[in-house]
C-alpha cells in the first residue's frame, strides 16, 4: 500500500456518511461505539425522529458500529463511506484503497485495472463486463461481479461493485480502487449513488 494520501469526495451527503478512518491514519481516533451513537442521533434527527424508540435507536447504532468498524471488512482500506439513504436501511460500506506498482504485481495498466474490478478472479460466478468510467480521477473502469460463499443455509450469492483508476501522484503511478460487496439487491439499489461517489473522487499528495 502506498503512503498516506488525502482522498477528497463530494457526493450527495444526504445518502452518505463518512466512516472513521483506520486508527493509524487518525490523529484523534474516536471510539467506534461513541461514533455510532453520535451518528445515529444525527441521522434520526435529520429524519425528523429525534425521539425515536429506544429499540430503533439501538438497532441503527449497532448497524453503524458494525459497518463503520475499522476492522470491517478485513481487507486493507484507507477510507470508507456508508451508504444510508434512509435511517432504517442497512448501511452499505464502500471502501477505498491506494496501491503502488509493487502492490499490484504487474506493469500492464489495462490488465491491472481489470484485475482490480474482479475480472479473472477465480471466485466469480461468471466473468464480469468491464466498462469505462470517467470522473475526477480521469478515465478508469468499473464492473459488477457475482460470487458465492457458503453460509449456514448453504450457498449465498454476493455482488461486488468495483471501480479502479491509474493516476500519477508526485510523478509516480498509483492505482485507486473503490469497492463494495453485499447482497446483490442492496448493491444494485445503491449503484447510482456509488457511481456518484466514485466520479466525485479526487486524490492529492499529503
Amino acid at each position: 500500500m502506498v503512503a498516506v494520501q488525502f482522498v477528497d469526495a463530494d457526493p450527495d451527503w444526504a445518502v452518505w456518511l463518512p466512516a472513521p478512518l483506520p486508527a493509524e491514519l487518525d490523529d484523534e481516533p474516536v471510539d467506534e461505539r461513541t461514533w455510532a451513537e453520535q451518528t445515529a442521533a444525527v441521522v434520526l434527527s435529520d429524519a425528523g425522529l429525534p425521539d425515536a424508540a429506544p429499540d430503533d435507536r439501538e438497532r441503527l447504532t449497532r448497524l453503524l458500529a458494525l459497518a463503520g468498524a475499522r476492522g470491517f471488512p478485513a481487507q486493507g482500506w484507507l477510507q470508507k463511506w456508508l451508504h444510508l439513504p434512509a435511517w432504517d436501511d442497512v448501511p452499505l460500506p464502500v471502501m477505498l484503497t491506494l496501491l503502488g506498482p509493487d502492490d499490484v504485481g504487474g506493469d500492464d495498466e489495462r490488465a491491472v485495472l481489470e484485475l482490480l474490478v474482479g475480472a479473472g478472479h477465480p471466485a466469480v460466478v461468471e466473468a464480469p463486463v468491464v466498462e469505462p468510467v470517467r470522473g475526477g480521477l480521469g478515465d478508469g473502469v468499473r464492473a459488477i461481479s457475482y460470487g458465492e460463499s457458503v453460509g449456514e443455509d448453504g450457498a449465498v450469492l454476493t455482488a461486488m461493485l468495483s471501480y479502479a483508476w491509474r493516476v500519477e501522484l508526485d510523478g509516480e503511478p498509483v492505482y485507486v480502487r473503490l469497492w463494495t460487496s453485499f447482497d446483490p439487491g442492496r448493491v444494485i439499489a445503491a449503484a447510482d449513488d456509488v457511481e456518484a461517489l466514485a466520479t466525485s473522487l479526487t486524490v492529492r499528495s499529503a
